[in-house]
């Protein structure tokens, strides 16, 4: 694909994807007002904050989907103005995120049983210090790791290849990795050699810009897959009948080969 062919196609796939993000936000709205348990005001040595009265793995879910709505925000808004690195590093979050709303789900409705689901609700609701006054000295630390999280799911899913799922997933979380942790042969995708500078304001318009567009289907899949996950979790036929549908219609606007090309 040329660049004038990457230029159509970027323009094409950006109000699919806006269309898809707004799907996302209803969805979300339709869960806070009808399915999610109403946070309380508490107080938190003399600080006001919002949480859950005994937080439950919904909850939890309700959360992770929340973020997920907000990173697909972000995650257009630098890819209108180009940013491609930092594109990258919102993807990287939803990658984290949409595992684990598949993470909860499955241990909520029973396809799969992890023993470490439980360590991970622990670790999620922790507060950052016992004391905010004191945050020094009363810092709570986090120590949960995400590793055998990935190959639970593909093989909870019944994957054909459940093995080389792990690979790729490995590969994906490694690219993403780079962009995130500043590798070098990532920051070099900022430089421009025949201007010999780097475009700090952002690649609008070049061709590693237009690939990343086309690298941003995925994750809007991957979150909209979270919506029937979310769904399935809360027991609603309605709700992951309408998330199908919405799934299919980005699927068949998009393009599958897309999807598998990315």
């Amino acid at each position: 694909m040329n660049l004038e062919e990457r230029f159509s196609e970027a323009n094409r796939l950006r109000p699919i994807y806006e269309e898809a993000v707004i799907r996302l936000e209803n969805f979300l709205g339709v869960l806070t007002t009808g399915y999610l348990k109403k946070p309380v005001e508490v107080d938190l040595c003399g600080h006001a904050a919002v949480r859950f009265d005994a937080p439950s793995a919904e909850d939890a879910i309700l959360l992770k989907f929340a973020r997920v709505v907000s990173l697909n925000r972000a995650m257009l808004l630098l890819m209108d103005r180009g940013f491609v690195q930092e594109q990258c590093i919102i993807q990287r979050s939803l990658e984290e995120t949409n595992e684990d709303i598949m993470f909860y789900s499955v241990n909520v409705t029973g396809s799969g049983t992890s023993e470490r689901f439980e360590e991970h609700l622990k670790e999620f609701w922790k507060e950052d210090y016992e004391d905010p006054n004191r945050p020094r000295e009363t810092r709570i630390s986090r120590g949960f790791s995400r590793k055998g999280i990935a190959p639970f799911l593909h093989r909870a899913f019944g994957l054909p290849d459940p093995s080389l799922a792990d690979d790729v997933g490995r590969m994906i979380f490694s690219m993403y990795s780079g962009f995130t942790h500043g590798a070098a042969p990532h920051i070099f995708e900022l430089y421009d050699f025949e201007r010999k500078a780097f475009m700090t304001n952002g690649l609008l318009g070049t061709d590693r810009h237009f690939g990343y567009v086309l690298d941003g289907a995925n994750s809007i899949y991957r979150s909209l897959l979270s919506a029937s996950a979310v769904s399935k979790a809360f027991g609603s036929q309605e709700l992951l009948e309408l998330s199908k549908e919405v799934t299919q219609r980005f699927v068949d606007s998009v393009g599958i080969e897309i999807l598998e090309k990315q």
